[in-house]
């Protein structure tokens, strides 16, 4: 992982992506970057997103 993506582990976040030309905006608490996949925790659920797929990431906290 990346030293900026490192940063992140442990913030809010939000993340957008464009999914079939929509955007969605989900929020969630920044886990790790494999270098395929972001994963956020968000509540009980665990997200995944292709980093392909990712508009931005913006810090929350």
């Amino acid at each position: 992982m990346g030293p900026h993506l490192r940063a992140l582990v442990g913030r809010t976040v939000l993340v957008w992506t464009s999914p079939g030309g929509s955007s969605v905006k989900d929020e969630g608490v920044f886990e790790e970057f494999d270098g395929i996949f972001v994963r956020i925790r968000s509540g009980e659920d665990t997200l995944y997103f292709p980093y392909t797929a990712i508009r931005l990431i913006k810090v929350v906290n």
